[in-house]
């Protein structure tokens, strides 16, 4: 949201933006005072969020280089292992027959134990696959809304992880009021971390065991 269109809305408006986003003494700011402060939290979360981009990157830049020292390394030691199989294997042609048969056997052990691995390692990930398509169908189901559904606003600051978005409602740290954010909506609406959005949320009917995190419902305005 700029810094136009902060100064285009009305006070009130502001006190709410301002108060859903943990700002200090909103109630008593005038309207000027309450578009800097807004504009001035907006700013440091972007600054934030672009501070944690960069850290993500140099993080994997890191991890991609030792994977190259590492293979680097791997293939030296390949080397030095193939000439040394070489020679033991000029050193020890003059083995029996019975020693022979008995290393055939051990080869025949060793690999139906691979075969039984790897068995075991193709069931569980397709175990995995298949319950990680039942977590991401359950995310991206979208809340259904009865006519007696009542509707309250929310606002806050959009936080994106790997998997899961909220909106956290107590200034830029979890808190127990954040709404869930599906990853839908925030390819939908094309939202970053450190956006500022208001939006509504269902109001818990009579007698209805609470959500850990309410769903957004509806998205009414981004930054």
């Amino acid at each position: 949201m700029t810094t136009t269109e902060l100064a285009a809305m009305t006070l009130p408006k502001l006190k709410e933006v301002a108060s859903q986003l943990g700002i200090e003494g909103a109630a008593k700011l005038k309207k000027d005072a309450l578009v800097s402060a807004i504009g001035d939290l907006q700013a440091a979360n972007r600054e934030a969020a672009k501070a944690e981009r960069e850290a993500r990157r140099e993080a994997r830049n890191a991890k991609r280089n030792d994977s190259k020292s590492k293979k680097s390394d791997d293939d030296d030691s390949s080397e030095d292992d193939s000439s040394d199989n070489s020679r033991n294997s000029r050193n020890s042609s003059d083995n029996d027959d019975d020693n022979s048969s008995d290393n055939r056997n051990d080869r025949g052990d060793r690999n139906d134990r691979n075969d039984r691995n790897r068995n075991r390692r193709d069931r569980n990930g397709r175990n995995r696959d298949r319950n990680g398509r039942d977590r991401n169908g359950r995310e991206e189901r979208e809340p259904v809304i009865g006519e007696d559904d009542v509707l309250v606003p929310v606002g806050g600051l959009v936080d994106i992880l790997d998997n899961y978005s909220f909106i956290r409602t107590a200034g830029y740290l979890p808190g127990p009021n954040d709404v869930y954010v599906s990853q839908g909506q925030v390819r939908k609406y094309g939202l970053r971390k450190g956006d500022v959005v208001t939006g509504q949320v269902r109001q818990a009917r009579e007698g209805e065991q609470k959500q850990k995190y309410n769903p957004l419902i509806t998205l009414e305005t981004v930054n």
